[in-house]
């Protein structure tokens, strides 16, 4: 059975979420057909077109009323929910730790996007064995992610993170990802459904707040905030894989890391 995932991201000053859904194929062609039914109650695009947005859906209250109806074809459809979300202080408070052979300050090179793209990978690899019923462990996952995303930094990069995993954790993930057009690829605005609720619990001080808004659900919710531990840990690891073993040290502390 050839299993999909379906990635938007959502961003605001202070939050960056990378959110979407895992379905059979088979299920997404389902969910496509109700959900292009009821895209004539979303809004429309500056073609004339119809087209889901939950940033337009809620900047209007008529709407936003509308959007439950929409919600629960995700949840008819949908196996799996996962995200990944960074606040952007953590980031910064985890570099500004950072000092580099007694003398040398720290600054991450990349940006949101790798941190949450490679976050989101790890998720879905780590919880295997959890949502085994729904999407069978030996099954890979191909990635599909809105064109808008950074589609040249992932396909000059996924080759090396996917050799970079053991072969049975390799043999997960599917295909080389897939860059696509939202307005003819349905299950993207359910992702960006996703991203955007993901994104407003976070900036609330609660990322799971769509759940409690819409208790209709009865599959997987999967999340990762990649704290600024976790961040930290992070730069340590990609400072030592390109320069060796350098003496790093937490400059607030004194500590090693």
């Amino acid at each position: 059975m050839v299993f999909q995932a379906y990635i938007d991201d959502s961003v605001s000053d202070s939050c960056s979420v990378f959110s979407g859904h895992v379905a059979s194929a088979e299920a997404w062609a389902n969910f496509s057909r109700e959900w292009e039914e009821m895209l004539p109650y979303s809004s429309m695009d500056k073609d004339g077109n119809f087209n889901f947005k939950m940033s337009q859906m809620a900047a209007n209250p008529e709407r936003m009323e509308r959007v439950r109806a929409f919600y629960k074809i995700i949840a008819k459809h949908v196996s799996v929910s996962l995200s990944c979300f960074i606040k952007h202080q953590d980031c910064v408070s985890a570099q500004n730790k950072i000092l580099i052979d007694d003398g040398i300050s720290f600054k991450y090179e990349g940006d949101y996007f790798d941190l949450l793209f490679q976050g989101l990978l790890r998720t879905l690899h780590e919880t295997r064995d959890v949502i085994h019923s729904v999407v069978p462990s030996q099954e890979p996952v191909d990635f599909i992610f809105d064109n808008t995303s950074k589609k040249r930094r992932v396909l000059d990069n996924w080759d090396g993170w996917i050799e970079s995993m053991k072969p049975e954790i390799r043999k997960r993930f599917g295909s080389t990802p897939r860059f696509e057009d939202d307005s003819k690829f349905l299950p993207l605005q359910a992702a960006d459904f996703w991203a955007w609720w993901v994104r407003e619990g976070c900036e609330a001080g609660e990322h799971d707040r769509i759940e409690k808004l819409f208790p209709i659900r009865n599959n997987y919710s999967l999340y990762v905030w990649l704290t600024e531990e976790q961040l930290l840990e992070f730069f340590c690891l990609k400072i030592r894989e390109q320069h060796g073993d350098r003496r790093i040290i937490d400059k607030k502390t004194g500590r090693s890391l």
